[in-house]
């Protein structure tokens, strides 16, 4: 349920570029283990956190 509440929010164009909000889901798709989407998430980058959990990411 949480994840499907978190891609509906993610595919809002008025939430969905809230770096806070990508950088959360990014945590959350690695924690699931979906690299695919936390790295679709988190590439755009924009904040140092957002680019720390892409480094984060290659690592694995």
């Amino acid at each position: 349920m949480t994840i499907s509440s978190l891609q509906e929010r993610l595919g809002d164009p008025a939430i969905g570029n809230n770096p806070i909000l990508r950088l959360i889901a990014g945590i959350i798709f690695m924690h699931e283990q979906d690299y695919n989407e936390a790295l679709k998430r988190t590439n755009e980058g924009g904040t140092m956190d957002l680019y720390t959990t892409l480094g984060a990411q290659s690592m694995k």
